[in-house]
């Protein structure tokens, strides 16, 4: 892969499916991130689900991916409602650092340690603090104030790890209070994708400009950066590179093959100060088909 020059983008698509490594390599017993997160609450999600198909897979604010921490199992199930497939995921990458650090090889992402803290990178060196209620997970579907009690209770089921006839319609107005409150306060300025109808780079509610991304029936948005010395050392045993990784993942109901996958698209922003080249990045996947 070519050069990575400071503040430039990297951008790519990968389709969410089985894009795996072979093989079960020995697991932590715990997944290892960071700790001191906020107490989740109606405007501070840490975690969420994309499952607006047939495919269902968590998320966390930290880049932790395909494993729910709720019940410490893997996260991706499909067919939905039935066996996992993944027990966890990740993305990674490699490369050199030319900040006069050593060592200068560098390695960092997520596998089964996490090597990512949530947030922005405001300046170089400077995360976003955890305390900024920014500093959450969003997840939107255009049809939220519409969308049918039923499909928001098998939604909250999901959420909460309960079987959908303990869901009740206080749960249910929860789900879709929370995918108002993301609608509403969709962090453009941050990285989020909206549909820029007129193509000037601005967000215009006022212009009938909505938050969203390829017609997409259900999207999700977090950013995180590497900017955590104790995890990335605990990752791959590197200092910090001073990378942004924007991540979005959306879906699509329909019946057919696009209502059986999930998209996920990931943006890493060198906001060091200091060229990061010979790079090389890679989606990490642990599959679990059933039974490991």
């Amino acid at each position: 892969m070519g050069k990575m020059v400071p503040w430039c983008f990297l951008t790519f698509f990968i389709l969410s499916v089985l894009t795996a490594v072979p093989g079960d390599a020995a697991r932590p017993d715990k997944i290892s991130g960071i700790t001191n997160y906020p107490v989740p609450s109606a405007d501070r999600q840490t975690r969420t689900l994309f499952n607006v198909n047939n495919m269902s897979g968590w998320i966390q604010f930290d880049g932790l991916s395909g494993y729910n921490t709720a019940l410490a199992k893997a996260g991706v199930i499909y067919p939905r409602g039935t066996a996992n497939v993944i027990f966890q995921d990740g993305f990674i990458w490699g490369g050199y650092s030319h900040d006069g650090q050593e060592p200068s090889l560098r390695v960092g992402g997520q596998t089964y340690n996490i090597g990512t803290q949530p947030g922005k990178i405001l300046s170089v060196g400077v995360p976003q603090n955890l305390s900024d209620t920014q500093v959450r997970i969003y997840r939107i579907r255009p049809d939220w104030e519409t969308a049918p009690d039923n499909d928001l209770r098998r939604d909250a089921a999901e959420l909460l790890n309960i079987d959908s006839a303990q869901v009740t319609q206080s749960q249910i107005n929860a789900v879709r209070a929370q995918y108002g409150t993301d609608w509403n306060e969709w962090p453009v300025d941050m990285g989020a994708p909206f549909y820029d109808l007129n193509g000037n780079g601005i967000y215009e509610p006022l212009m009938g400009e909505t938050p969203g991304l390829a017609n997409a029936d259900q999207v999700i948005w977090f950013v995180c950066n590497d900017l955590n010395s104790e995890l990335t050392h605990n990752l791959h045993g590197s200092p910090p590179i001073g990378l942004e990784l924007q991540i979005t993942i959306w879906a699509f109901k329909q019946n057919g093959a696009l209502g059986q996958l999930a998209f996920r698209r990931y943006r890493l922003i060198n906001k060091s100060g200091f060229l990061f080249d010979n790079t090389y990045i890679a989606l990490w996947s642990d599959p679990d088909v059933g039974d490991a």
